[in-house]
Formats: C-alpha cells, structure tokens, sequence
C-alpha cells in the first residue's frame, strides 16, 4: 500500500505511523511518499496543495493525507483562535466553510479528481498535542490530556520536544516509539477533538480501500447460534 503525505516534512513520520495504526495495517508493508522533505510555512502548504497532490496521484498513491497544523493560541475561556478558527465548531454550527479555516482552505485546495481518497486534517493546535495526550494517557498525566485546549503550537512544540525547532532526530527517538507503544491509539479522540476528526476521515477512507480490494476486507462476523 501507498500513502501520499503533503505537510510539514518531519510530520510524515508521526502521521504515517498513526495512519498504518488507525488503518491496522503493517507499517513495513506500506510506501510513504511526499513531494517536500523540509517544514514549510502555513502559505507555502496551502499553495503547493493542489500541485502536490496531482504529483501523488500521477504517482499511482493509495491514499493522500493533507495535513497543516492551525496554530492557534486562544484565550483562557474562548473555544477558539478567532483568526484560526476551529473547522468542528462552524460545521457544528452548520457552517460548512468558514473564511480563515485552514481545513476549508485545504478541502478546497486538495481536491482534485481521481482514485484516491484524500484525506484532510488539521491537528489543532499543533500534531504535538496529540503526541502530548498519548504522552498523558502512557503514563497517566492528567495533565497533558487537555493539551489541545493549550497553544501556540511552538509551545506545545517546545512542551513536547524541549526545543522550538526540532531535528528529525529527536521525532524519530520520542515521538515515533510513544506512537508505536501506545495499546490504543484511538484513546488520543478521546481528549482531542482534531484527532477524532483524524480518525473519522481515516476510517471513511479505510472503507473505500477495502471497496477496491486496496485492503483486505475484515473477517465476517462469527454467527450467533
């Protein structure tokens, strides 16, 4: 299996593994791809997203992911960033695009006919809140479960990594193995409303893959006697 990645360069290592996790699949058996190596700026991404994702597809990929972190910093008491807004919170309100949204922004830019589904998500506020919660939930830090609700994204960065900027290093040593080691990678949605946005978006695109005979359908169910 194939996966096309367009984000942050050293996100893909973090993303691929929660995907093969999420999707069950062997995460040596799948090829992960991207048209950017190096971390790029929010405008940068939101460009070259139309263009990446035709490379991905013309290179025959299974699944596209299209991910930018949202980079919010909101206020004690606020839901929100209002100059980054939070796609879950005009959709629930019955909004399907709200100006400003980098999820809008990304649906619109990435989408492009073709074969494959395309995956969209923003971590908000930053991919390192989610690592953060699984951080929480390996060794029961309550604490670090509320890590969506906290922000800028260089402070989660700088909570998580111990650095502003971080070599691809040190994601490889801390933030692959707690991704691997965690029993339940699904427990992450339930302190993270970005990573059950994730999570709903890969299981949609899981159905899809197993429609076309990309993954193996699941055993039937045993029958009841």
């Amino acid at each position: 299996m194939r996966i096309g990645y367009h984000c942050e360069g050293k996100d893909k290592r973090v993303l691929h593994r929660l995907t093969c996790r999420l999707l069950d699949v062997d995460e040596d058996a799948t090829t992960a791809e991207s048209t950017r190596q190096e971390d790029i700026s929010w405008p940068e991404l939101l460009k070259m997203a139309h263009d990446s994702v035709v490379t991905l597809l013309s290179r025959g990929m299974d699944l596209i992911i299209v991910v930018a972190d949202n980079d919010g910093s909101p206020k004690p008491g606020c839901g929100e960033d209002p100059e980054h807004p939070r796609h879950w919170l005009h959709t629930a309100a019955g909004a399907h695009s709200r100006p400003g949204c980098r999820c809008c922004d990304l649906v619109s830019a990435a989408t492009v006919p073709g074969k494959s589904p395309v995956v969209v998500c923003v971590a908000v506020e930053a991919i390192e809140a989610w690592l953060i919660v699984a951080r929480g939930i390996a060794k029961g830090n309550p604490e670090d479960l509320s890590a969506e609700s906290r922000g800028p994204g260089v402070a989660l960065k700088l909570a998580f990594y111990g650095r502003k900027r971080v070599p691809l290093s040190r994601v490889t040593r801390r933030a692959v193995p707690l991704v691997k080691a965690l029993p339940d990678i699904r427990q992450i949605g339930l302190h993270s409303r970005s990573f059950r946005m994730f999570m709903d978006d890969i299981d949609a695109a899981g159905e899809v893959l197993r429609s076309t005979g990309v993954l193996p359908s699941p055993p039937p169910a045993p029958r009841s006697r």
